[in-house]
């Protein structure tokens, strides 16, 4: 058989013992309690943190919002993306919300996938969800299950969706940058997106013979086949270590990010990982969980 058309056909199976495993992994480095050095190096939150000084929260969550709900199926990478979104959201900050996301969807080298499409999304939002963040921002600051639903209804798009976990999650990342404390709630589901699948594999909390020379080509399958699946097994493992989801993905992020700037070479991208945590927990961490030398 085409080993294409094989993969087409390659079965996935969530381990759940693989995933008590890491719920013991986790709680031995006390996760819960470090999260927060995870999510203040995350490129996502800086460059949020950074465009603070510059709009006020209302503002600078409606453009950041917007700016989640079509990053997806990025021609740059991740990184880049934010990066190029903070220095055209710094130049254009005198602008009207409409024409910094409109212009950015034109112009910006991470939104040439899918751009007519991603235009329309943007329009939708501008009409239907910003009329109604403005108005009740106050309520959707305190309430994130609420402001989903609203989300999530006037996008006519799955509750339980990638990009409505993600704007949630950016959402949040602006509510802290401004010191705004807000309750997570863990019933929001990490956003099954290319990382996150190749943890899922890595980690072995799904299960398959998977070549490591073709982890980033089988996470692509998970995320398009299994995305329930990988939702439920990272929501009971979330649960035992009770840390909401859309924390537990900045670390998965993070972590993967050494993974993929060293090729999928796990002992190299430890020795990244290490010149940048000095936490021995988080180290014995990062080994154990993807099995490096253990």
């Amino acid at each position: 058989m085409n080993k294409c058309l094989s993969m087409t056909y390659m079965k996935f199976f969530p381990d759940y013992s693989r995933a008590d495993r890491l719920v013991e992994i986790f709680r031995n480095i006390n996760i819960d309690s470090k999260i927060d050095l995870f999510e203040e190096r995350d490129i996502q939150y800086i460059v949020v943190r950074d465009l603070s000084d510059y709009y006020n929260v209302k503002k600078l969550s409606i453009i950041v919002v917007g700016i989640a709900l079509i990053s997806y199926l990025l021609s740059t990478r991740g990184e880049n993306h934010w990066i190029y979104f903070k220095k055209y959201a710094l130049k254009n900050y005198r602008y009207d919300v409409d024409e910094i996301l409109l212009k950015f969807v034109e112009n910006s080298p991470s939104m040439l996938r899918f751009k007519d499409k991603k235009i329309r999304r943007i329009h939708r939002y501008i009409d239907r969800v910003i009329p109604l963040l403005e108005r009740d921002f106050n309520i959707y600051s305190r309430n994130l299950l609420s402001f989903r639903n609203m989300l999530a209804k006037n996008m006519e798009t799955n509750l339980m969706g990638k990009t409505i976990s993600f704007s949630i999650k950016m959402f949040y990342y602006v509510l802290k940058a401004y010191n705004i404390l807000i309750n997570i709630p863990m019933s929001i589901p990490i956003p099954v997106d290319y990382r996150v699948c190749i943890f899922s594999i890595l980690s072995k909390v799904f299960k398959n013979n998977v070549d490591m020379n073709n982890v980033g080509l089988y996470a692509r399958i998970l995320r398009e086949k299994y995305a329930n699946e990988i939702r439920r097994i990272w929501n009971y493992i979330c649960s035992k270590i009770n840390v909401p989801p859309l924390r537990l993905d900045t670390f998965i992020w993070t972590t993967v990010k050494y993974i993929i700037d060293s090729k999928f070479d796990l002992n190299q991208a430890y020795i990244s990982f290490s010149k940048n945590f000095s936490d021995t927990g988080l180290r014995l961490g990062f080994r154990k969980i993807l099995s490096i030398g253990v």
